[in-house]
């Protein structure tokens, strides 16, 4: 803990120390309590910065064990514990904070010989670098709570459900979720700390269990909680935040919660977002993965740096940097803990180590696929050697055989081989695969969490160490995640192509693909996933001889609006499967210039959320993103269909525009040519941008009015109908303007009408 903040809290509760009220401060942010004939409670909280204040009916925390019972603070004696010393703080319970609120279990409170003997309530102005590597951000004002559970000896209850905060309000609340924020009239943010914690309002029960649109789309993850995440007595305007937590020895921990007001002048949403996202996790990560590149199978030798030659080649004079190059499933010993095969590496770890060195001195660095459970290596194996194997619930079963992450024994070993990767071998990069979290001891809940908590231990090293962090299969979008990893997955699968809309690119398919995942959870702007897209791993480029992702009338065109689409996204993770001999050289030019675009724009790229309809539909859509000192604004969209279309983008919280209301704004049109757009468009209205027909687009807004020039369009084609019913025809006569390649989509039901081109069949 910062020294002047062990200062302030000492002195704001030393001050108050004999009176019935306490405040607990950090910057702007107060925590009120009262502690009343042994009864201590929250009162609310208040921020100094906005004079809003959130007053609160606490019952401090529930414990609810496994027969029902619930234990709250009333059921306990409470004392401030206040240190003299900063030593001494750190001698106490909470080892990192002051002060402690101890309670001691009341006699005669209840019969349960399981009731915990005491609790720990501690608090936080911030997590510290040895709980955590992310830094809470610096410019909030917070305050984390954490309980600690102490059971008696051999008295130990394994299915209780913790609530870290437990309170009533007569404000409206909102949102809610599995590691979601509850977020109460418009101005506070109760957010947990760990993905997994299940957050609840309105009557204590609210959301239920996956009622967000978003929480199963694709290879999402699932938990049974057997409604034990349900309040059996519901009260008005009931917020709480459960977690089902492991017993270690005699004791439990809670996941932390902090609660923050949200800034003047910003939506809970942005708040939230600003919040989980400190500035070290906008940085991007450019990469090469070997997956999809046969060439890049063979890690023997200097085959892997020869490929990065390659790229470096391709990339002269450009600026870019390939960050990384990762060898996907496939480089490790699957009879150890990850590590690697002796065929590639005769010399193991030294081998390994020589080949980071090698990328490190050419400029880029060495990245690693793993699994923290285990999942395709050899589990039987693991078992021999004393590693235990989770016990998946009836939705991961169908899936593959994997460890427990909450042995402690295969636990110890991969955070030690995690630790040799990161500090000795140098790794930049850990992509980490097929994440179960699922092991039915002792409940599919408790398991869930233990399992979660088991992969935050063993990975901890490599995130001390700035290892970028992508999370793959079964993660979910809690912005929680975001103190775990750098980005996690978008849920999709690694490739393919979506033709239930009619496009004649390969190129085109493959990009509706991808975006009809971010439509089906991001394009609802009322109920969508408060992580930001730019943090999600899209599984990125892929190039290769086979043509994986394309057809072979695909046009150089058309893989530069692939590429556009791919970092509109504004996706920091660029992850290239690239084979470097399969790509042109115009396919470099058009990769090169998005890329250095997309730098230039990152301010606004960073913030990037969907705009527009489902694309698979037809409908036209794109990725809109504005700095957040409301000086830019940067558009990437497109038109599937073959018609001009209309996209509407609205100027105002829903796309995190920070201008002013009323403030005007022009657009100029950099893909895929340039001009001035002739309309001026207003903060808090809607801007209406027409797209032509299978048409990508960039566009770059600033402030100011309209100007000209502007550039008049071509006529488009024509077409004249004649006769009715089954004898009508329909003669089309190409525009002149149009060359290269001409398209027509034929749709007919039952069947399709004669064609003829030039009037032959």
């Amino acid at each position: 803990m910062p020294r002047f903040f062990f200062a302030l809290l000492l002195l704001c509760l030393g001050a108050i120390a004999q009176a019935e009220t306490y405040e607990l401060r950090n910057g702007n942010l107060i925590r009120r309590f009262e502690l009343k004939d042994g009864r201590f409670r929250t009162l609310g909280w208040t921020d100094k910065a906005t004079g809003r204040t959130l007053d609160v009916d606490s019952d401090e925390f529930a414990i609810r064990l496994s027969d029902g019972t619930v234990l709250t603070a009333d059921d306990y004696e409470a004392k401030v514990v206040v240190y003299k010393t900063r030593g001494e703080a750190m001698r106490s319970s909470g080892s990192r904070t002051l002060p402690d609120i101890e309670y001691v279990l009341r006699s005669g409170r209840t019969t349960n010989p399981l009731a915990p003997t005491k609790v720990f309530q501690v608090f936080y102005p911030a997590l510290e670098p040895h709980t955590t590597p992310t830094f809470w951000s610096k410019d909030t004002s917070t305050i984390l709570k954490q309980l600690e559970i102490k059971w008696a000896p051999g008295q130990v209850d394994g299915k209780a459900g913790i609530e870290a905060e437990r309170f009533r309000t007569k404000a409206k609340a909102s949102r809610g979720g599995r590691g979601e924020p509850v977020v109460i009239d418009d101005a506070w943010i109760i957010l947990p700390h760990e993905p997994t914690t299940l957050t609840r309002h309105t009557d204590g029960n609210q959301p239920a269990a996956y009622a967000h649109r978003f929480e199963k789309v694709g290879n999402h993850s699932f938990v049974d909680y057997n409604q034990a995440d349900v309040e059996p007595k519901p009260q008005e305007g009931l917020v709480r935040c459960l977690c089902f937590p492991v017993v270690s020895g005699h004791t439990s921990f809670s996941a932390p919660i902090a609660v923050f007001a949200v800034p003047a002048g910003s939506s809970p949403e942005q708040a939230v977002i600003d919040y989980s996202r400190p500035a070290a996790k906008t940085r991007s990560y450019t990469h090469y993965n070997n997956w999809f590149d046969p060439a890049g199978k063979n890690l023997k030798g200097d085959n892997l740096p020869a490929i990065h030659r390659q790229f470096v080649e391709a990339l002269k004079g450009s600026g870019i940097k390939v960050d990384g190059m990762v060898p996907d499933n496939g480089w490790q010993d699957r009879k150890s803990v990850w590590q690697p095969a002796q065929g590639a590496f005769p010399a193991g770890m030294q081998d390994l180590n020589k080949l980071s060195e090698t990328l490190l001195s050419q400029g880029s660095s060495l990245g690693l696929w793993m699994a923290a459970d285990g999942t395709t290596n050899d589990i039987n194996w693991g078992v021999g050697q004393g590693y235990v194997k989770a016990q998946p619930n009836s939705y991961f079963k169908q899936y593959f055989a994997h460890y427990s992450l909450a042995d402690e024994k295969y636990q110890r070993a991969t955070m030690q081989q995690l630790a040799t990767l990161s500090n000795e071998t140098k790794v930049s990069y850990l992509k980490f695969d097929f994440n179960h979290f699922s092991n039915v001891v002792p409940t599919d809940r408790h398991g869930h969490a233990a399992e979660f908590f088991g992969f935050a231990v063993a990975t901890l090293p490599a995130r001390a160490k700035g290892v970028f962090i992508n999370a793959t299969n079964w993660t979910w979008h809690s912005p929680a995640w975001l103190n775990f990893a750098d980005s996690v997955w978008l849920l999709a699968g690694d490739d393919g192509f979506n033709g239930n809309w009619p496009e004649l690119s390969g190129r085109a398919q493959a990009t509706t693909d991808r975006d009809v995942y971010f439509w089906r959870m991001w394009g609802d702007p009322a109920d969508r996933p408060w992580f930001p897209i730019s943090n999600i791993m899209t599984h990125g480029i892929i190039r290769n001889a086979r043509g994986q992702m394309s057809f072979p009338t695909d046009l150089p065109r058309d893989w530069s609006d692939h590429v556009l689409m791919h970092y509109g996204r504004g996706t920091l993770l660029r992850e290239w499967y690239l084979s470097p001999a399969s790509v042109s050289p115009d396919e470099w030019k058009a990769l090169i210039a998005v890329h250095q675009w997309t730098e230039a724009r990152k301010a606004d790229m960073i913030n990037t959320c969907y705009v527009g309809g489902r694309p698979d539909d037809g409908h036209a859509y794109g990725y809109m993103g504005w700095s957040r000192d409301g000086q830019t604004g940067t558009l990437v969209a497109r038109n599937p269909a073959a018609g001009t279309a209309t996209l509407s983008v609205r100027l105002d919280a829903t796309t995190f525009f920070a201008g002013q209301p009323g403030q005007a704004w022009h657009a100029r049109m950099v893909y895929p040519y340039r001009m001035e757009l002739p309309t001026t468009y207003r903060g808090g209205e809607t801007a209406e941008i027409s797209i032509p027909g299978y048409e990508t687009v960039a566009l770059e807004f600033s402030p100011g009015e309209a100007r000209g020039p502007v550039f008049r369009l071509a006529a488009d084609s024509s077409h004249k109908v004649s006769g009715t019913g089954a004898q009508q025809k329909v003669a089309i006569k190409i525009a002149d303007f149009i060359s290269d390649r001409r398209e027509l989509l034929l749709i007919g039901r039952p069947a399709l009408p004669n064609l003829l081109i030039n009037g032959q069949l």
